[in-house]
């Protein structure tokens, strides 16, 4: 698996801190556990963290190279995680997600985040038509 970096992204949830949070939990939440073995650790009233271990590339090739003593490097793990922020916006929420993810993980919550934005636009568009005259 590709070695995680550091990202930040934003988007816009069409409702109330407390149900934004519960939706992104419901959804992003679930998919971060289920294709990259986040798990929620830490939760206050509006943030959501969530962590997972990570193997580095190099600790597979020393466990082949330097086997049987390069087992022991498997011991070596890291501690990545991803913070996501629910701030109020208006009457809608603005989430703000940093921490370091794989590269198809940060593709996946970009698409997502794209999408909701998208539909915030949309949605800001209806409820305010531009007046012409």
């Amino acid at each position: 698996m590709a070695q995680p970096t550091t990202f930040h992204t934003e988007f816009v949830q069409l409702e109330a801190p407390d149900a934004a949070k519960r939706s992104f939990m419901a959804t992003v939440g679930t998919s971060l556990d289920r294709i990259a073995g986040y798990k929620p650790a830490e939760q206050t009233s509006d943030t959501a963290t969530y962590r997972r271990k990570w193997t580095p590339t190099w600790v597979v090739v020393c466990c082949i190279v330097l086997f049987p003593i390069g087992l022991l490097t498997l011991l070596t793990r890291r501690d990545v995680a991803l913070l996501a922020r629910f701030v109020p916006h208006g009457g809608d929420t603005l989430i703000v997600i940093d921490g370091e993810a794989q590269p198809t993980v940060i593709k996946q919550i970009n698409d997502i985040a794209e999408q909701l934005n998208k539909t915030a636009r949309d949605e800001y568009a209806r409820r305010h038509p531009a007046t012409t005259g």
